[in-house]
């Protein structure tokens, strides 16, 4: 079926709102340099055929109303050099699923008229120089949002308060803003999300334990706030029994580690062979992404595979033993309890996580000898325990092929480890 020619003169009438520039930097592209799809797009021809355009009878036609593709659902200009404000064209665009506006040089603040968009699916507006309050209204415009990602902008004042029952939030990312203030209870609300990232904020609360009540949960990320008290858990068997991955890290927790946890961490006791990659439920070009520490990088992993497990609560005052129930959880990969003032021995029952993959538990009050137990981690690539107070050699008789990262040092006699 050959395109209309209204069809094609509503594409024409959206490319004259924006410019490519043929001269850009190589720089700015965080991936290899584009070429200009709408290049193709041309007078007189079929636009079923343009660069980036697809043709398909069951979704009706591209209609032109006043300058607008009144009909578009799936709107995304990522990666690309956009800048100054989101335009208020943009917003006008009742009819989209989809917006995607992440990794441009985007400013100033949000317009409160995007909420306008009740249809939308997935928002993203990450990556760029946005700033300002958060739009309210983001909270509870709309029941179909299942993706809301403002990370890496320059948002200041609160978390949004407005998340109303009946959510169907999956994924909330908030991660290297300016946010102020406390984690709000509405959240809990979202009683299908899936990952929560509001790492890299200047969030001055205590640990929010009413997120035990979201049993979908599988990603909690705090790290690099102003959280202190303690953590402690409860016993109920539903406290974040679907957690993966779970990261406190660079804050001022104190007290206990949380056993109670610990015991309810139900996903990180059994193997999932099946390799999955978390993303929007309708959409499956669109993949979750978060900001992690991996073996000690910072990284940002624009996708997530179900496999990846970890445990991060280095850079907090922690205090007392290593619980023995976290050798409970046996597909864990990555497990960081650096920085903190615990004591006692290292529990032997850390032999038991057969897939650790980053072991770091440096710059402790740590004693004793390191247990054999460890030598079963044939998996184990990372070990660092450095700055405690153990003394002895490391267990000549480590299975681990994998080791590419041992530090050692302050370990009483350790003087004849090759």
């Amino acid at each position: 079926m050959p395109c209309q020619h209204d069809q094609s003169l509503a594409l024409l009438q959206f490319k004259k709102t924006f410019s490519i520039r043929s001269n850009a930097s190589p720089w700015d592209f965080p991936y290899p340099k584009p070429y200009p799809k709408t290049g193709s797009w041309k007078e007189d021809t079929d636009c079923c055929w343009w660069d980036g355009v697809t043709c398909d009878i069951e979704t009706g036609p591209i209609t032109f109303q006043g300058s607008r593709l009144s009909s578009l659902v799936y709107l995304d200009l990522s990666n690309n050099l956009l800048h100054g404000r989101i335009p208020s064209s943009i917003l006008k665009l009742v009819n989209l699923s989809v917006l995607i506006l992440s990794s441009n040089k985007l400013i100033r603040e949000v317009s409160s008229a995007v909420c306008e968009l009740n249809s939308l699916e997935i928002l993203d507006l990450s990556n760029n120089s946005l700033n300002g309050f958060m739009p309210q209204c983001l909270g509870n415009f709309s029941n179909n949002l299942s993706v809301l990602h403002l990370g890496m902008n320059k948002f200041h004042g609160t978390i949004l308060e407005t998340f109303s029952i009946g959510s169907n939030l999956r994924y909330l990312n908030f991660n290297g803003n300016q946010l102020q203030g406390r984690i709000p209870p509405s959240i809990s609300n979202c009683i299908n999300l899936e990952i929560l990232d509001l790492g890299n904020n200047n969030i001055d609360d205590t640990f929010p334990h009413f997120l035990e009540t979201l049993s979908k949960l599988q990603i909690l990320i705090l790290k690099s706030n102003r959280f202190h008290g303690l953590v402690k858990g409860t016993s109920a068997n539903y406290s974040f029994s679907k957690l993966r991955i779970f990261d406190l890290s660079n804050n001022t927790f104190s007290g206990a580690l949380p056993a109670e946890y610990f015991n309810n961490f139900k996903a990180m006791m059994i193997f999932d062979l099946n390799m999955k990659y978390m993303g929007a439920p309708n959409y499956s070009s669109y993949d979750y992404s978060v900001s992690l520490t991996l073996k000690g990088l910072e990284i940002e992993l624009v996708k997530i595979q179900t496999l990846l497990t970890s445990i991060d609560l280095s850079g907090n005052k922690f205090t007392g033993e290593i619980p023995q129930s976290i050798g409970k959880l046996k597909s864990l990969k990555l497990l960081n309890l650096s920085h903190n003032q615990l004591t006692g021995n290292i529990q032997p029952s850390l032999g038991n996580l057969s897939n650790l993959e980053s072991l770091d538990l440096s710059s402790n009050l740590l004693v004793g000898r390191i247990p054999m137990q460890l030598t079963y981690l044939t998996f184990l690539e990372v070990f660092r325990i450095s700055h405690n107070q153990l003394e002895g050699l490391y267990p000549k008789e480590s299975s681990s092929t994998h080791l590419i990262t041992l530090h050692m040092k302050g370990i009483w006699d350790c003087v004849d480890f090759r």
